[in-house]
C-alpha cells in the first residue's frame, strides 16, 4: 500500500537561516498586529508575511534573500492595507503545483482538495482569477516533467467551471465579467488545441485571457478613475507591472534541489510559474468591479511586491552578467 504523501507541503529547516527568519517573521509581525489591533490583526499580518516569504521561496528558488525580503514586506503590507489571505494561499498552492519543488505531482484526491479550496474562494474577481490560475496550474501539470495524470485535465476543467458557479452565486457578477469568462473559455480552448509549442500556447493563453482586462484598464484611465490611495500604491502598481511583464520574458536558471527526489528544480516550470503569477495579478487588478483601478491593487498586494523583488534581482543578476562578460 502506498505511503501517505502530500506534494504541496516543505519541510522547515531550521538550521537555515531563512527558514528560521520565516518563522520569526510569522511570530514578529503576529505579535506586532495582536498590539495593533487585537487578535484579527495577528493572525492576518503573521500569515501574510510568512505566505509572501513562501510564494517568494517557490518564485525564486535559489535566492532566499528575495524571500527574507517578501517576508518583510508582506507583514507590512498587512499593516496599511487589507489583503485577502485566503487568495494569498490559493496562489502560493498555484505556484507549489506548477514549480514542482517537492518533486512530486499531486494524487488525484490532492488534485481534488486544491481545486475545492480555490472554487470556495472564488467569491470575489481575484479570487475567481485565482482559481482559472489553479485550473491552469493542474492542466499544465500534466504537460510538463515530471508529468501529472492526464484526468488532472478534467479536475483543471471542473475547477474553472466550479469557480465560475460559485461567482455567479455568491459573487457581483455584471455583463462586463461576463467577457472576461468567454476569454477565459477561448482561452482554454487555445491551450488545449492550438497547434503550437507549450511555451506559445502559454503566452497566446495567457494574452487571449487578458484582453478584457485591457479594455477595463483603457476605460478607466480615460475617464480617471484611479480611486485614492496613498503614493507609495502608484510605486506598487508600476512596479508590479513592470516586473511581472520583464520576469514573463526572463528564462530563470535554477541550482536548487527538490526536496524528495533528487532532481533539480525545472527551470522551465519556474518560468511558467512567473508568468502565471503576473498574468494573475494584472488581470485580477484590471477586472475589479468597483472600477478604481489602484485601490484594485489591495487585495493582492503582497504578489505585486513579490513580483517586484523577483524582478529587481533577476534584473540585477543579468545586468551584472552582461558587465562581466564585456569586461572580460
Amino acid at each position: 500500500m502506498p505511503s501517505f504523501r502530500v506534494s504541496v507541503t516543505r519541510p522547515l529547516d531550521l538550521e537555515q537561516f531563512t527558514d528560521r527568519w520565516a518563522l520569526g517573521s510569522l511570530f514578529a509581525f503576529g505579535g506586532a498586529g495582536y498590539f495593533w489591533g487585537g487578535w484579527p490583526e495577528a493572525v492576518q499580518s503573521g500569515l501574510v508575511a510568512y505566505l509572501s516569504w513562501a510564494l517568494s521561496r517557490e518564485l525564486d528558488p535559489d535566492h532566499p534573500l528575495s524571500a527574507n525580503l517578501a517576508a518583510l514586506a508582506g507583514g507590512s503590507l498587512a499593516w496599511a492595507l487589507q489583503p485577502d489571505v485566503g487568495v494569498l494561499l490559493v496562489v502560493l498552492l498555484v505556484a507549489k503545483v506548477m514549480v514542482g519543488s517537492s518533486g512530486l505531482s499531486p494524487a488525484r484526491w490532492e488534485a481534488g482538495v486544491l481545486g475545492a479550496l480555490a472554487m470556495v474562494l472564488a467569491v470575489t474577481p481575484t479570487g475567481w482569477w485565482a482559481a482559472v490560475a489553479m485550473a491552469a496550474a493542474l492542466f499544465l501539470d500534466t504537460l510538463t516533467p515530471p508529468h501529472a495524470p492526464s484526468a488532472h485535465r478534467f479536475v483543471a476543467g471542473g475547477v474553472a467551471l466550479g469557480g465560475t458557479i460559485v461567482y455567479l452565486l455568491l459573487g457581483e457578477a455584471d455583463h462586463w465579467w461576463w467577457a472576461q469568462v468567454a476569454a477565459v473559455a477561448a482561452a482554454g480552448l487555445v491551450l488545449c488545441y492550438a497547434k503550437l509549442d507549450l511555451y506559445k500556447r502559454l503566452r497566446l493563453t495567457l494574452l487571449t485571457a487578458g484582453i478584457p482586462a485591457l479594455g477595463t484598464v483603457v476605460r478607466e484611465i480615460t475617464h480617471g478613475n484611479w480611486g485614492g490611495g496613498p503614493w507609495w500604491m502608484y510605486g506598487l502598481l508600476v512596479g508590479g507591472l513592470a516586473f511581472g511583464v520583464a520576469l514573463g520574458f526572463m528564462r530563470p536558471e535554477v541550482a536548487s534541489s527538490t526536496d524528495r527526489v533528487p532532481h533539480l528544480i525545472s527551470s522551465e516550470r519556474v518560468w511558467m510559474a512567473r508568468l502565471l503569477m503576473a498574468a494573475l495579478v494584472i488581470v485580477a487588478w484590471a477586472s475589479e468591479s468597483d472600477g478604481a483601478l489602484l485601490r484594485a491593487v489591495e487585495p493582492a498586494a503582497c504578489l505585486w511586491a513579490v513580483l517586484i523583488l523577483v524582478g529587481i534581482r533577476e534584473s540585477w543578476d543579468r545586468t551584472g552578467r552582461r558587465t562581466g562578460k564585456k569586461s572580460s
